[in-house]
């Protein structure tokens, strides 16, 4: 018969923490408790687990050995657990760069929820590449060219930058031209991307002239929104203007446009999709967003 599962794990909490005490807390039971479903493992195996002594519990030289595999077992159930629940759960978690969650993809999911009412979506809006398969992440936007080993993959959409200003200031440029404009309007620079603006000029074949005012911000959200303010001229990048042009916040000057890099849609190929995850993947195919030259 095999041990109560509480009794093992009891026992490699403790091997863990060192401690009774602070196994009991991690565990959420008394620490006299802790130590009684020890002593029964250990009656029932007939052997000594652990030492204990006023510095906390360390393990003998057959816990050792019995530790090492039955902490591994544990893992394993532990992660079978998770993966049942995960099979089972409405819940569809995304991973996707913070400008594109809060300027692109949050925008849009009204439509999503819609359509999909009994599904869950919870976003991680985060830069840091994440790693799906330790992390729980079904689906990733990244912005990347690269190949992923171990994952599937599909171009998403493709990003263009173009400068754009607003209805007012775009109506001006158009009135007196891109050459005095430049002498009148500052251009606004995001830092993320310093060689947005030689990049652009150069497919475009319209130097930027050396007296140009320059404004630097540190990223593309406060570019935009400074745009939008008045500030200037900004270099727009899809789809994270996608809205903004929609709704007339942003207007393009000029239809020059310069693609950049990618957008990915990926997902862990070793991993089942159940209704949930396939139901996203169906949407964001829909709705990805369309080359706009």
């Amino acid at each position: 018969m095999y041990p109560p599962i509480q009794n093992l794990r009891a026992f490699v909490t403790v091997a863990d923490a060192g401690q009774f005490r602070i196994a009991a807390e991690e565990i959420g039971v008394s620490e006299s408790a802790v130590s009684h479903q020890i002593a029964r493992l250990e009656a029932q195996l007939g052997v000594q687990l652990l030492e204990r002594g006023r510095n906390g519990a360390k393990l003998t030289d057959v816990g050792r050995a019995f530790y090492l595999q039955v902490s591994v077992g544990l893992r394993e159930i532990e992660r079978g657990l998770k993966a049942v629940k995960h099979s089972k759960s409405n819940v569809v978690t995304i991973s996707a760069p913070q400008t594109l969650s809060s300027l692109w993809l949050a925008p849009n999911l009204a439509a999503f929820y819609e359509a999909n009412p009994t599904v869950e979506l919870r976003v991680f809006a985060t830069d840091r590449v994440c790693d799906l398969k330790n992390e729980g992440v079904d689906l990733a936007l990244r912005r990347s060219d690269a190949e992923w080993s171990g994952y599937d993959q599909e171009l998403f959409c493709l990003e263009e930058i173009f400068p754009v200003a607003t209805k007012e200031l775009s109506a001006q440029v158009a009135q007196i031209g891109w050459d005095q404009a430049l002498r009148r309007f500052p251009i606004i620079l995001n830092e993320a991307h310093e060689d947005e603006w030689e990049r652009w000029s150069v497919q475009a074949q319209s130097p930027l002239p050396g007296y140009a005012k320059i404004r630097r911000l540190s990223s593309y959200d406060q570019v935009q929104a400074a745009v939008v303010n008045g500030l200037g001229i900004g270099m727009a990048r899809t789809p994270l203007c996608l809205e903004a042009l929609s709704d007339g916040r942003l207007h393009r000057i000029g239809h020059q446009s310069c693609k950049t890099q990618a957008y990915l849609l990926v997902w862990p190929s070793d991993r089942k999709m159940h209704s949930p995850q396939r139901a996203f993947l169906k949407w964001l195919r829909q709705v990805k967003p369309g080359q706009l030259t």
